[in-house]
């Protein structure tokens, strides 16, 4: 009975292979944009900013509005390349266009802190404007220069900034589509 109970508890353990297993690699997953939460111009209102002003508070150049956003991308082998549009429309010129990298967190790879100023120049009192973040590993070559190179593979953040000096009025009605 003994030898049966051996016998029995060694063919119910498993067994050892010498061949490599073929895992299915996981595609790649594209990256999030949040709002962050101890940032300048959070994603969940319109921003008013006076770009009227003439320098800085600290006394500096022309003024400057901030933006900060958490990017969060758990593919960590991927760059995270960022576009910054002010404005965009697909007919006609764009105001701006930055690139930058968002470089990822020592502590916690998978997400980046991303910040970045726009002068006041690009918001002309009386107006709004649209500011989209667009984050992805890579970018198409122009004319498709907003679409990622792999189709999927982007995560997106709009702001809306009404620029107003003191007394004016921003129409919300007139904001880029």
């Amino acid at each position: 009975m003994r030898i049966a109970l051996l016998a029995m508890s060694a063919a119910m353990t498993g067994c050892i292979t010498t061949r490599g297993f073929d895992c299915p690699t996981p595609g790649n997953r594209p990256p999030s944009v949040e709002s962050s939460p101890t940032g300048p111009t959070p994603l969940n209102e319109v921003i008013q900013f006076d770009s009227s002003a003439t320098a800085s508070p600290d006394g500096g150049g022309a003024p400057e509005l901030m933006f900060e956003a958490i990017i969060r991308d758990p593919d960590l082998m991927d760059e995270l390349n960022c576009h910054v549009w002010v404005d965009y429309r697909n007919e006609g010129p764009t105001v701006v266009r930055v690139d930058q990298a968002a470089h990822r967190d020592a502590q916690n790879p998978s997400q980046a802190l991303f910040r970045f100023g726009l002068s006041n120049a690009f918001f002309p009192n009386g107006s709004c404007h649209r500011v989209e973040l667009r984050v992805s590993r890579a970018f198409a070559r122009a004319p498709l220069e907003r679409e990622p190179a792999v189709a999927g593979d982007v995560g997106s953040a709009t702001w809306w900034v009404a620029a107003a000096g003191d007394g004016q009025f921003v129409d919300m009605g007139t904001c880029p589509p």
